[in-house]
Formats: C-alpha cells, structure tokens, sequence
C-alpha cells in the first residue's frame, strides 16, 4: 500500500485529492479530480507526499 511505501502509519494518514475546474467549449465548467496521484499526508509528522500509481485502473481526471 502507498502509505506503507512513504512509513506513514495508517492512523495518522490524511489523503488529499487534487481538484481541476476547465472551462467546456460552451464554457461551462467541468470539474475532475485526480485519482491516481493522491497527496498522502501524515498528520502526525507534518509532512506530505503526492504518490502516484503505478496502475492506470485509477483515472488522472475523475469527474465529479
């Protein structure tokens, strides 16, 4: 698992998405989120890293 990959406990893990907001051709907004490269925070450290699958199963731009 990613966490044990960066030696973050898993009760002290936060998992951050990375949000993206695109304008369509009509210029309505369309917003993703990025699935395969979570940020991994450890909340007890302070300290984070973005982890990015090596697996395409998760998509970089998940609509939500």
């Amino acid at each position: 698992m990613a966490c044990a990959n960066l030696d973050i406990p898993i009760d002290d893990l936060g998992v951050l998405l990375i949000v993206t907001i695109r304008r369509d051709a009509e210029g309505n907004p369309q917003v993703s989120a990025n699935l395969r490269a979570p940020l991994l925070i450890d909340t007890k450290r302070r300290l984070g890293a973005q982890y990015v699958f090596p697996s395409d199963s998760y998509p970089v731009r998940f609509p939500i």
